[in-house]
């Protein structure tokens, strides 16, 4: 049901000294009739007259008769300022979206009249309502393809930029048939272009200083050690297990067997000739027999001590220490036992060796961190940013506009509410835009 009219305040009169009347009138969709009485001086006109706009493609019709009794309308009367004589003016042909004008010109007063008519606030707000509903869906259809394209997008990036590292894009491709996601992919790809290689080649570089501050003999564990210090590409095994964890890469493994090996070596040393250190002067022949097995303990690696045998090896040194102690512990029975109890140290040295290799291996696994977000909440905070937008284009279009109610006023107000919603969904988006968290094996 339409609302009565706002009572327009009668204007200052014109220059000619015809006052003017305004009417801002809230219509339905169609045509619509009405009824004013208006208080002038004199009779009415004798004739209808035409209220039209500046185009003069819209017209509303007014017919003015005498209302001695004031029964037209039960509307308060419009006055003009012109005297008290009742007027019932009948407009007719009412349509939102125009703005007429014209004068009820009676034999003893003339009255200007002027209408604009808008529609109610329902269908723009309907209108709004629906763009808002559209922006929404269009938001709701980009999150569920957009990260997915996005992420597709940077897989096929990292792809092309790591194919330095021999393998990797085929494991990329595998990986991505539903063995990891594809954000877990891109970021091993990231990773190992990024630090992966690098690291690669340091161990290498480490491992051929390793080598050459070292004394360690002729034997498969140095040729082996050799080789692979001295090459200059970085496979995909070396970075990545096929299942995704950070792989022990051959030159870290056999750093670490190096390290493991001279550390031996070097323990075995100091404590066989610590133990040898305490016999006695006269004790020659336990002094030889010790010393043989200390040479033998030192020749032990050589064309024998490769990353297969590498426990056995430790394990015999530890055996020729154990003989060693035989030896000696007879001839030095009345001294303290610090040096005759070295073999235990020895073996805890190496035994922290091995589980500091241990970590370092245990140190691949790969962890996979992600960040959640409450759907709850974003979606709130989506919905109120999308709301006020849309309501704010709603207000700055309707209010100011007093003959909203066109084509073109719907179309305006649908395209901005639209827009205005859309950018509130991009603001949020932006918000929380991360892509692939970061990995380092």
């Amino acid at each position: 049901m339409a609302t009565a009219p706002a009572i327009a305040a009668v204007a200052a009169p014109e220059s000619t000294g015809t006052p003017k009347l305004t009417l801002h009138l809230t219509t339905g969709t169609g045509t619509e009739n009405r009824t004013y009485l208006l208080l002038a001086g004199g009779p009415p006109p004798a004739h209808e007259a035409l209220l039209l706009d500046e185009e003069g493609l819209h017209a509303v019709r007014a017919v003015v008769t005498s209302d001695a009794g004031r029964s037209c309308t039960t509307d308060a009367p419009r006055r003009t300022g012109l005297g008290e004589d009742p007027w019932c003016v009948r407009l007719s042909g009412i349509a939102a979206g125009n703005s007429v004008s014209g004068k009820l010109a009676g034999p003893s007063s003339t009255v200007a009249l002027a209408l604009t008519a808008r529609h109610a606030i329902w269908w723009p707000l309907l209108a709004a309502f629906v763009a808002l509903v559209c922006a929404g869906f269009i938001a709701w259809l980009a999150q569920r393809w957009l990260p997915d394209a996005v992420t597709k997008l940077l897989l096929w990036n990292e792809k092309k930029r790591c194919k330095e590292i021999v393998g990797l894009t085929d494991w990329a491709d595998q990986a991505a048939q539903g063995r990891l996601a594809l954000t877990d992919i891109v970021a091993r790809l990231r990773w190992a272009r990024r630090f992966g290689r690098r690291q690669i080649r340091a161990a290498r570089e480490d491992l051929r200083l390793k080598l050459g501050d070292g004394d360690l003999p002729s034997c498969p564990l140095r040729t082996s050690s050799e080789t692979e210090s001295g090459r200059t590409d970085v496979k995909r095994e070396d970075l990545l297990t096929d299942g995704g964890a950070r792989a022990n890469g051959a030159g870290e493994h056999l750093l670490q067997l190096v390290e493991q090996a001279l550390e031996g070596l070097k323990e075995f040393r100091n404590v066989a000739g610590a133990l040898i250190g305490q016999l006695p002067a006269d004790a020659t022949t336990e002094r030889a027999r010790a010393e043989e097995n200390k040479t033998k303990g030192e020749g032990l690696a050589e064309n024998y001590l490769s990353e297969f045998t590498i426990d056995a090896y430790l394990s015999e040194l530890r055996g020729y220490l154990a003989t060693i102690e035989r030896i000696v512990r007879p001839a030095t029975a009345g001294l303290t036992p610090t040096v005759v109890a070295a073999p235990a140290l020895f073996g805890a040295a190496v035994r922290a060796s091995l589980t500091a290799a241990g970590q370092r291996l245990r140190s691949g696994s790969a962890t996979l961190a992600r960040t959640s977000v409450v759907l709850g909440t974003l979606l709130l905070l989506t919905g109120s940013l999308m709301f006020v937008a849309a309501g704010a284009v709603l207000m700055a279009q309707y209010l100011p506009n007093l003959t909203f109610g066109t084509f073109k006023d719907y179309a305006t107000l649908v395209v901005a509410a639209f827009g205005s919603a859309q950018v509130a969904v991009i603001l949020v988006a932006l918000l929380q835009l991360k892509g692939p968290a970061d990995w380092y094996g």
